[in-house]
């Protein structure tokens, strides 16, 4: 098992000490699945290269290889080889229902399957993923199945839209039926959009329309730089995808399948936000390299707000932050929005920081009103905080799903045995073990291992005193990337 990815049932943090070190930012995990789910729109060679070791690329790799595609991975070196010359199912392994993302590939293989004849239909299960909990039983159960809260209702109706597919959901599995007459070459196909905006249903419309051979257009799209450089990389197999960095897309469509190429995966900006926050609490130093500042805009900007811009500096790829001196701040608000606006994914993570300023912080979040599942654990470490939900129906004129209200008070932190939560969630309590004096444990860790490659070695690297229980999950290794060349 020396090459298996481990999981551990819980670490442990001695904390207290400020960060001191350099961390190289791995390829973006809100890319790679994607850029992964591309490989079925072609029947050549994918080659992306900086992929990031998170248990999202090995999970996704499994499917794949389920799939039939030929899937070979290097990890030290972070080339990830795809080859999905024929795909041998139409069933997606139950280990696309541990991760959202894997409904990436329901539009593309649907939209293969018009161009191959391979398959007339797609068998998938209800994705999960972020530490949501399960849908109930019986009727309940069919209800959410199709209708989830991060929006999964957003991706079957896309199937309907833009495949005209014909949709059988058994609460907690759905079959997708290609219809009997061929969508017709040419001509101007349904125009998509969602209520709010969406990064998964932008990133599988753009993966969807690559090879739908009319003009499709999708409006309130998401302008998070993971979605141009998805959409740079569609073109490069072939694609017509227009609209890089707007709200307005459309694909003039593309006759067959795409091809091949050697892409690579953009830096993290997520990750670098994560560990730039983690050196701000516990009022340490940190250097980024493979960093990308210009899409680390939103929440650079936030911290340079809090500690003054003399303590972050920018030189070509990295980032050089110095917290030693950190000034003493006040409270702040934290109101987020669709990029390039203030990061939800941010504001978890955030959350320990704010309870540094000197007064009350208050954070306002309409994206992802579910993002408050680790308040109760960072109450454990002393961080006085509360949430409050606005739900859809209080807001008769809005389009979010409702709000969610987080106000942060000045607090001190202390050592606590907790549980982790969702991906997000999991790294700003670690964060909470990093601030407090003491030794902190947190269990079921593994939300954090799917987005932090080399969360442990890392957070070492850095002066993080932190340990790994020697009992936990093994995920088997991708086969190994064969000796070659990559351009």
């Amino acid at each position: 098992m020396d090459n298996d990815f481990f999981i551990p049932n819980y670490i442990e943090i001695t904390g207290g000490n400020p960060t001191d070190g350099t961390i190289n930012i791995s390829g973006a995990k809100n890319e790679i699945l994607g850029a992964m789910a591309a490989c079925v729109l072609t029947d050549e060679v994918l080659t992306l290269t900086n992929v990031p070791y998170i248990s999202d690329v090995l999970d996704m790799g499994r499917v794949l290889m389920n799939l039939g595609v030929d899937v070979q991975y290097s990890p030290k070196r972070g080339i990830l080889r795809l080859h999905a010359d024929k795909i041998t199912s139409n069933s997606l392994s139950k280990e696309a229902g541990k991760f959202r993302a894997s409904y990436y590939l329901w539009g593309p293989l649907l939209a293969r399957f018009m161009h191959t004849g391979e398959f007339k239909s797609l068998h998938v299960e209800i994705p999960g993923g972020c530490g949501k909990k399960e849908a109930g039983e019986g009727k309940d159960k069919q209800e959410k199945s199709s209708k989830d809260a991060r929006g999964i209702d957003y991706h079957v109706n896309l199937l309907k839209l833009v495949l005209s597919a014909d949709i059988r959901d058994y609460g907690g599995q759905i079959d997708f039926l290609l219809p009997e007459k061929k969508i017709p070459a040419g001509g101007h196909g349904v125009t998509y959009t969602t209520l709010q905006v969406s990064h998964g249903a932008t990133f599988h419309w753009m993966l969807t329309a690559s090879v739908l051979n009319q003009l499709s257009k999708m409006y309130n799209a998401s302008c998070e730089p993971e979605i141009p450089a998805l959409l740079q990389k569609l073109n490069g197999m072939g694609a017509n995808l227009r609209g890089m960095g707007f709200t307005a897309l459309h694909s003039r469509g593309h006759d067959g399948l795409l091809h091949g190429g050697t892409f690579r995966v953009m830096p993290d900006r997520l990750e670098a936000g994560s560990y730039a926050c983690l050196a701000f609490a516990t009022g340490g130093k940190l250097r980024l390299n493979n960093a990308d500042a210009n899409t680390c805009r939103p929440w650079l900007n936030f911290l340079k707000e809090m500690s003054g811009n003399k303590n972050i500096t920018i030189d070509g790829g990295s980032i050089h932050f110095d917290f030693s001196a950190r000034p003493k701040f006040a409270g702040r608000v934290l109101q987020c929005s669709p990029y390039p606006g203030k990061e939800t994914d941010m504001q978890q993570i955030l959350v320990p920081p704010l309870s540094l300023a000197t007064g009350e912080s208050y954070i306002s979040d309409p994206v992802s009103t579910w993002r408050d599942q680790q308040l109760p654990q960072m109450r454990q470490f002393g961080i006085d905080c509360e949430s409050e939900k606005i739900e859809k129906e209080d807001m008769p004129y809005s389009i979010t799903n409702g709000l969610l209200e987080i106000l942060v008070r000045p607090s001190q932190i202390r050592r606590a045995d907790t549980t982790g939560s969702d991906l997000r969630g999991t790294f700003g309590i670690i964060e909470c073990g990093a601030m407090a004096d003491g030794l902190s444990r947190v269990d079921r860790p593994n939300n954090a291992f799917r987005g932090y490659p080399n969360l442990l070695m890392n957070l070492q690297k850095l002066g993080i005193r932190v340990t790994a229980s020697g009992d936990g999950e093994f995920l088997p290794a991708l086969p190994m990337l064969k000796k070659q060349t990559v351009r």
